[in-house]
């Protein structure tokens, strides 16, 4: 078995779609508002999953 010892960029495998790959500046800056986001979809599933058992619950 051989083992590739260079590392490979996704650039030199598929050039067209380099642009695809590539970081995005500033996508850096939002991990807290992207945090609060997760907070925040968890507490509303949270809240709907609580009321669709309540409903469930009365209604079968």
């Amino acid at each position: 078995m051989v083992q590739v010892q260079d590392p490979i960029r996704i650039e030199d495998l598929f050039p067209s779609a380099a642009g695809l790959f590539r970081r995005r500046p500033g996508r850096g800056r939002s991990k807290g508002l992207r945090l609060f986001a997760w907070v925040v979809a968890g507490a509303l599933a949270t809240l709907a999953g609580r009321q669709l058992m309540f409903w469930a619950d009365r209604n079968i």
